[in-house]
């Protein structure tokens, strides 16, 4: 666990020198499954295994800050849709920058085979807790606690 700390830090430091100082990883994994054209609160929530109160939380820090936008559904003014502004598109592109140079420096030390295998095994963990989500167990942390280190796939 002290290694993923360091990785943690490591790229909350390299953000925070890009002018990205005020958001915490939560935030971070929550820009990271906002669906190119917009995604409903309630599925945030769920991707990201919170509730729909938390999720809303913080999405609209991520408003305040100028990350993402949050308008009412035309096709349901019950619910929200939440897009990256040109400024979280630019956070994201900066993290998976800065997880890629921390990734360059692991398989330096461990080599490319270990990287391979850690990745492999991170990859077989984040399965397995989504499909305990998926089955309605809920762990503290959910799937939030490898999320920094997923940097391909969703993007606003």
């Amino acid at each position: 666990m002290e290694s993923f700390r360091y990785f943690r830090e490591r790229t909350l430091v390299n953000l925070r020198a890009q002018g990205f100082t005020e958001l915490s990883p939560v935030h971070a994994a929550m820009l990271r499954r906002v669906d190119e054209g917009g995604t409903h609160v309630s599925d945030i929530a769920q991707r990201l295994g919170v509730t729909k109160q938390a999720a809303a939380q913080l999405v609209t820090k991520a408003a305040s800050l100028g990350y993402v936008s949050c308008k009412t559904d035309p096709a349901d003014s019950r619910k929200k849709i939440v897009r990256c502004t040109s400024r979280g598109r630019r956070f994201l592109g900066s993290l998976e920058g800065v997880v890629e140079d921390s990734v360059r420096d692991v398989a330096a030390v461990i080599g490319a085979r270990r990287l391979h295998e850690l990745e492999a095994t991170l990859k077989l963990i984040a399965a397995q807790g989504r499909q305990s989500l998926a089955n309605g167990k809920r762990r503290q942390g959910g799937e939030m606690g490898v999320s920094l280190l997923k940097t391909k796939g969703r993007t606003c």
